[in-house]
């Protein structure tokens, strides 16, 4: 007997561009680099942090999906402003990141594809729910604690950091 055809999965195009379609929510943020600045022209950590913070919301929730190289309105803007020589080392630079600010056990539950899309290079980074609290560290900063509410990823103070963890880990 003939074994019947595995449902085609979509391709990384396909997803990106569907998700571009649905737009940002709890589960989908854009974000338009990873360390370039558009405004100020140059290289800046708190553009970094913003991707860093979106990936910890999505672990300490239900997971998600983050956008680089996507402005808010959903245009595609490419990772060619963040100035990298290629993709591969646009990886090497989040994921290092990634490991970091979040932990190195973390970044397994973190993962990074590129697309190319109209010549213009997009990165879909897909977030597990994490089975415990992640917390980010970000250049000698104090532990921050994210969830995401709505379209955005909140940072909690102690007192609800600790709510959170014992209703949601415990």
């Amino acid at each position: 007997s003939k074994i019947p055809d595995e449902p085609a999965q979509p391709s990384l195009l396909d997803k990106i561009k569907s998700a571009i379609a649905e737009g940002e929510g709890t589960k989908r943020e854009y974000k338009s680099t990873l360390r370039w600045h558009i405004h100020a022209k140059r290289n800046d950590d708190v553009i970094t942090h913003a991707c860093l913070k979106t990936i910890a919301g999505f672990l300490n929730t239900d997971g998600g999906e983050l956008l680089i190289g996507v402005a808010d309105d959903g245009e595609i803007l490419g990772l060619e402003s963040d100035g990298f020589d290629n993709d591969d080392k646009f990886m090497l630079h989040l994921f290092q990141h990634v490991k970091g600010a979040l932990g190195e056990s973390t970044a397994t539950m973190v993962n990074a594809q590129t697309q190319t899309i109209d010549g213009k290079s997009v990165c879909l980074v897909t977030c597990q729910r994490s089975p415990s609290p992640v917390f980010l560290t970000f250049k000698k900063q104090d532990e921050e604690f994210y969830v995401r509410t709505g379209p955005g990823s909140t940072k909690l103070g102690v007192s609800d950091s600790m709510k959170y963890i014992k209703e949601h880990f415990d």
